[in-house]
């Protein structure tokens, strides 16, 4: 590799750089991490070498220990690697005048005060989607939205604003991998009707799910769209039908909602 920093990756070359402090190793690293953009969500190893320049038997190492470390995640049935929401909160304060992270926090807490109910900032990861960051209702019975908490990618409201922006051959191999009791619970067998429902979702904005196990309850979620045109998370409101039944959900939630979104993606810069 050069001395100068090659300008393709993305760093300025700086002539008195000082070689006794320059790490090689943190600038293969983020060079890979650089990779990921474009819109390109998901890479291979040969591509994430074509892409950063680097030889394919170093990009496997270094993308195995990012891996490793949960900066990268796999998708084991394309053995294709993407980010991870790890690197969401890493960068929060990197996006906007101010850190996101708080200006987030602060969205879900007016949220869940105008609604009464549990609010979750919420990313995606392969073929599941994360909370990320929550309040809960200041009822005593309330859905519970444990950050790390984890849900599958088809059936839940979130996993279903992602999902709707995703590429539908994507989609469809997310749709065959999930198991037949998660289909039984949306009542849909087939992608012919999921996409439909995909649509639908994409066209006003939001995605609400209702269930059954346990308490009854409904979830809905509108997303955050990035530059790319895809959501970057979303903002679900989940709350037991008793309080909340599902056919005044939109009419009780969506206006709020879709101000913390709009909120949230002011603090990302988006």
């Amino acid at each position: 590799m050069a001395d100068d920093l090659d300008p393709q990756a993305g760093f300025p070359a700086e002539i008195d750089l000082d070689r006794r402090l320059y790490v090689q190793a943190v600038e293969r690293n983020m060079t890979i991490l650089q990779s990921f953009d474009g819109g390109r969500r998901l890479l291979t190893l040969s591509e994430i070498a074509e892409r950063s320049g680097i030889g394919r038997s170093a990009v496997q190492r270094i993308v195995y220990t990012l891996a490793h470390l949960g900066f990268l995640r796999r998708d084991d049935s394309t053995q294709q690697f993407g980010l991870s929401s790890q690197m969401l909160q890493i960068c929060e304060g990197l996006f906007g005048s101010a850190n996101a992270g708080p200006e987030i926090l602060s969205a879900l807490q007016v949220l869940a005060s105008e609604t009464g109910e549990s609010a979750a900032w919420v990313g995606r990861e392969a073929d599941e989607i994360v909370i990320l960051q929550s309040v809960r209702s200041r009822h005593y019975s309330h859905v519970s939205l444990p950050i790390g908490k984890r849900f599958g990618v088809v059936t839940a409201a979130s996993g279903q604003v992602f999902l709707a922006y995703e590429d539908p051959k994507e989609a469809e191999a997310i749709f065959a991998r999930t198991g037949g009791n998660a289909r039984e619970r949306l009542n849909i067998r087939d992608f012919a009707a999921y996409s439909q429902l995909l649509d639908l979702v994409k066209s006003r904005g939001y995605a609400l799910t209702e269930k059954a196990e346990d308490l009854y309850s409904v979830s809905m979620s509108v997303g955050v769209i990035g530059a790319d045109g895809r959501p970057v998370g979303a903002v679900n409101v989940s709350a037991l039908q008793s309080r909340l039944p599902k056919a005044e959900a939109e009419a009780r939630l969506l206006a709020p909602m879709r101000a913390a979104a709009a909120r949230i993606g002011r603090a990302l810069g988006l």
